[in-house]
């Protein structure tokens, strides 16, 4: 009988319990119009389904993955536009069960920063794909991270294995755990999108997309979105620009082939890493860093250390001014889709891809330490057997890593039905060039803050290209 008193308050709207409930955990009850609708109807009618949804949270079905051979989950685009614009991609895992996400920051975007767990598997051991490419290596300074390739704006969903993902997606690095990001398809309507955001630390973003609409079975969309922002904590900033683009022709209801672009640039200074001790400390971090607790910064100067004027940049303490801690990529990704239904039973699709990727950065090094690197090239005659000059160190010294390479491959899979049965087989081929250099040179004076010698080179750190071929069947 309480059950059913409950009822009838439920479609009378009387229940001023429930509704400060709802108020109170900003919950918002589905299909308002349905339950307006039913307020005449007999009060000893029972309400067969109440669904409450957050604004963060999917429906039961995309929670749960219907129709999966494994456990999914996933976030809806209603979920993922709900969040704050400009918010990097890797956030939109957060809400997920089982995922684990840290970001450096309300945005996400710090590269090094950012952190997800997978029950015992890292940012590492995830596998991430975009429409179906693989992502590459996951490590930020010189892989592919999902985040770099992705505005929210464009996605349509991300689904995610938090156990074992299908074997049938492409990754190198997945122990179990893949997740994948679908961007939305061209819209059949001609129009375009224009958002801007201004925020806190001189947060500054905007987006713009066009579509053209559907033109005889071609559709297509470009979008740009531009973000500049201060640091939330110490001297820097972020500067990040992101172009996306989709071409899509349809033949028929299940035959099409699509294209899109991806092109990243993107600038930003570091934030330093502590331990709980240094957090904990009154006087901060030390060596030459800034603030106390979560607001430990590099130096937005160079100290006046007040020692002798031959050896003021041999101190360590140097090494926290900001100007030479900072990180620029530029990525490329290319991809084509085609799909097709070879007969009655029989679907096929593949997706090619192309990924160039450019950048470098730099972190300063001390004087003691590029001393002893120093001495040890010279004397193991490394510039009379390698050609290589070598110039003793000034102070401290301006610490160039660059980073490059391409990825191209491709993924081809065929799905054979049987009733409400499948067969799947297919295959992923890819090939990756990777290269990275990494040396120490000298800065006028040896001031952290005087001009680059370029071709003063005080030691040589490392000089290699590495090639990887990977092959899967399924």
């Amino acid at each position: 009988m309480k059950n059913k008193a409950l009822k009838r308050q439920l479609k009378r709207g009387t229940s001023s319990i429930l509704m400060s409930f709802l108020i109170a955990t900003g919950l918002t009850a589905q299909d308002v119009n349905s339950q307006e609708a039913n307020t005449n109807a007999s009060q000893d009618d029972p309400i067969d389904e109440l669904v409450v949804t957050g604004r963060r949270l999917s429906t039961a079905s995309d929670a749960i993955g219907e129709g999966e051979a494994g456990n999914t989950i996933s976030v809806t685009r209603e979920a993922l536009l709900s969040a704050p614009s400009g918010v990097s991609g890797l956030k939109a895992l957060e809400g997920l069960p089982g995922f684990n996400v840290q970001t450096d920051g309300a945005l996400g975007l710090y590269e090094f920063g950012n952190s997800v767990t997978v029950r015992a598997f890292n940012f590492q051991q995830v596998g991430f794909t975009l429409d179906g490419i693989p992502m590459g290596r996951p490590d930020a300074f010189g892989g592919s991270p999902i985040f770099r390739y992705v505005d929210n704006e464009n996605l349509q969903q991300v689904r995610a294995s938090p156990g074992s993902g299908n074997i049938v997606l492409p990754s190198a690095t997945s122990l179990g755990p893949v997740v994948e990001y679908l961007t939305t398809k061209p819209s059949k309507e001609l129009g375009g999108t224009l958002i801007v955001t201004l925020g806190d630390q001189n947060l500054r973003r905007s987006f713009v997309k066009l579509e053209t609409g559907d033109i005889n079975g071609f559709s297509g969309y470009v979008s740009r979105s531009k973000t500049d922002s201060d640091l939330w904590r110490g001297p820097g900033s972020i500067d990040r620009e992101h172009f996306e683009a989709k071409a899509r022709y349809d033949f028929d209801d299940d035959t099409y082939i699509s294209t899109q672009m991806v092109y990243n640039d993107f600038f930003d200074y570091d934030s330093p890493s502590m331990s709980r001790s240094q957090y904990e400390s009154p006087t901060g971090a030390g060596l030459g860093r800034s603030g106390t607790g979560r607001n430990i910064a590099y130096l937005g100067t160079v100290p006046a250390l007040g020692v002798g004027a031959n050896v003021e940049f041999q101190d360590s303490n140097y090494t926290g001014y900001y100007i030479d801690r900072v990180n620029i990529r530029k990525d490329l990704l290319l991809g084509m889709t085609i799909t097709s239904d070879l007969s009655e039973d029989l679907d096929f699709k593949a997706t090619a891809y192309y990924e160039d990727k450019d950048g470098f950065g730099v972190s300063p090094d001390s004087y003691g330490n590029t001393l002893g690197n120093y001495n040890e090239q010279l004397q193991a005659g490394v510039p009379t057997s390698y050609g290589l000059p070598l110039v003793s160190p000034r102070g401290v010294q301006y610490g160039l890593s660059s980073v490059g390479g391409d990825r191209k491959g491709i993924t081809i899979a065929a799905t054979y039905h049987i009733e409400n049965h499948k067969i799947e087989f297919g295959g992923w081929f890819e090939k990756e060039t990777y290269n990275r250099t990494q040396l120490r040179l000298n800065k006028v004076g040896g001031n952290p803050a005087g001009e680059l010698l370029p071709d003063e080179v005080a030691y040589y750190r490392r000089n290699y290209t590495t090639k990887r071929k990977f092959m899967q069947y399924f």
